[in-house]
């Protein structure tokens, strides 16, 4: 999403009208293009446990663009006080930037620091980067093209501020406790938990939200989530099995979820899907082997 690009997610968040998004691992470029085509509003692209370059991210960016999806991207976090994977992810086309493991309210300075530009966001104990938010000469200003280096109106820059979204994760159990330092801090868009990575800081690997302790920091959680309404993206999950076998189940919930205030629909990612046909697709011809070799078999006797 550039800078003088329709921040769809905000205008969802405005009108209530939801939209239709999954999620991405391979960073195919095709396949952001082809999904957008289809009909997906959103993409959230995940970096930090994928093995992609920048080039290869900026031209699934690129996908993005041409089909109308407002891209998400997950990145590495990197000492805190130098968080320079932002500002090369917002630079690229990122609409929202999210950084997994944010467990201070001063990280979560850095991180929006690195993002926007202004005085309002100078504050924290870490140094800002040495070019600190996105380059007007990227393809986030179309290459100095909204607002040249001669131009003295900074036109760029306000719509970077006013487009750019930060989200953070909070995965340990030193996250939970400073939610909500975090959450106050100006620049944060929305708040995501990672309850997998938090059951092994817990010491109970894998356990995800059933692991001893966690119920007790959700609710603290909540708590502090209470005091800042307008800083959380509302979204809610789409069965896409279900919709396949019962559609007016799945319009049920998903009409349930708009009444709640959900505006973000996500199906899930592509691998899982793929994963889920191949294996069905899988079994049911094996079945249809084993029952004509049973029928030949029997035919025989």
């Amino acid at each position: 999403m550039r800078a003088t690009d329709v921040n769809k997610l905000q205008e969802a968040k405005k009108t209530g009208k939801p939209l239709l998004g999954m999620s991405l691992n391979t960073c195919n470029p095709d396949l952001s293009e082809l999904l957008g085509y289809s009909g997906v509003e959103f993409l959230f692209v995940d970096n930090e446990h994928t093995y992609y370059t920048w080039e290869t991210l900026a031209n699934v960016m690129r996908g993005c663009e041409l089909s109308g999806i407002f891209p998400m991207l997950r990145i590495d976090k990197q000492y805190p006080g130098y968080p320079s994977n932002i500002r090369k992810a917002f630079e690229i086309g990122a609409g929202m930037v999210l950084l997994p493991q944010i467990n201070t309210k001063e990280e979560a300075i850095a991180a929006v620091r690195a993002a926007k530009f202004g005085p309002e966001y100078e504050s924290g104990k870490y140094p800002a980067d040495q070019n600190r938010g996105a380059h007007g000469d990227t393809r986030a200003g179309k290459f100095w093209t909204i607002d040249p280096p001669e131009s003295p109106t900074g036109e760029f820059y306000r719509l970077e501020n006013q487009k750019r979204m930060v989200a953070i994760q909070l995965e340990t159990k030193q996250a939970f406790e400073n939610a909500e330092d975090i959450m106050s801090v100006k620049g944060i868009d929305d708040v995501h938990l990672g309850l997998y990575d938090l059951s092994f800081s817990l010491g109970y690997p894998g356990l995800g939200a059933k692991t001893p302790g966690v119920p007790e920091l959700l609710e603290k959680y909540n708590s502090s989530r209470k005091k800042f309404p307008g800083k959380f993206v509302e979204s809610k999950s789409i069965d896409w099995k279900e919709v396949l076998k019962n559609p007016e189940s799945a319009k049920s919930k998903i009409k349930q979820g708009i009444k709640e205030g959900a505006y973000l629909f996500n199906i899930g990612s592509e691998r899982a899907i793929l994963r889920e046909v191949v294996r069905q697709c899988k079994k049911i011809m094996d079945d249809a082997y084993n029952e004509v070799k049973n029928e030949n078999s029997c035919s025989v006797d």
